[in-house]
């Protein structure tokens, strides 16, 4: 049978028109400028549903089992990286921009804050700030009072350190989000703040991320 439309983060395919199949995001211009086909659109569509979770899990599990999705995993980082020709050709290419990534319930490792990180999945974040705080702010039971929510804060200096914006093609076009691929490294800035709103204690870390072409 068909998907639910309806998802905890929103309605799939909103304001879209219905039946779009999947050649018709092939067909869009974003997938024309990348030369993406039907393969990696798929595997950007699959992603950007709540597969993201099975999809990226293995990943991080430092080699523990075999990963299950490689060809999967191959079209996606592909994906990004051909998407990057969108991104050079847009207005304010070479302009600074920045990006948001939410995590709830984390505190930022004093590791991470001296020598950065690698995150070793397909990394997804937002140009939206108001969808990187529900993210923060998402998961567990009860109120806020007591939560915490770090927000990294990606600072891309031009299209070469930006990941792809995927809203073209994103089941939920309204996160608006910019995908980074595998193996993308996260520098501090040394830019950081933590204040208290609400009874949840945000802490927000600015970061340079770079990842090879």
């Amino acid at each position: 049978g068909d998907l639910p439309r309806r998802w905890s983060n929103g309605v799939m395919d909103a304001g879209r028109p219905a039946g779009m199949a999947l050649q018709d995001f092939v067909d869009l211009p974003d997938s024309v400028t990348a030369g993406l086909r039907a393969p990696h659109v798929a595997a950007l569509r699959l992603y950007t549903s709540n597969c993201f979770r099975s999809l990226n899990t293995p990943l991080r599990s430092a080699g523990e089992v075999e990963y299950p999705f490689p060809v999967t995993l191959s079209f996606i980082s592909d994906a990004i990286r051909r998407l990057r020709a969108v991104n050079a050709s847009q207005r304010g290419a070479n302009q600074p921009l920045d990006l948001w990534r939410g995590m709830a319930n984390l505190d930022v490792a004093d590791a991470f804050l001296s020598e950065g990180g690698t995150e070793f999945a397909p990394m997804s974040t937002t140009s939206s700030l108001e969808v990187a705080i529900a993210y923060a702010l998402g998961g567990g039971s009860g109120g806020l009072r007591g939560r915490r929510a770090l927000l990294f804060k990606l600072r891309a200096n031009s299209f070469i350190d930006r990941g792809a914006d995927l809203s073209y093609c994103s089941c939920f076009a309204a996160e608006a989000e910019v995908c980074y691929p595998p193996l993308t490294f996260l520098a501090p800035s040394g830019r950081r703040e933590a204040f208290e709103h609400g009874g949840v204690t945000f802490e927000v870390v600015e970061v340079l991320p770079s990842f090879s072409s």
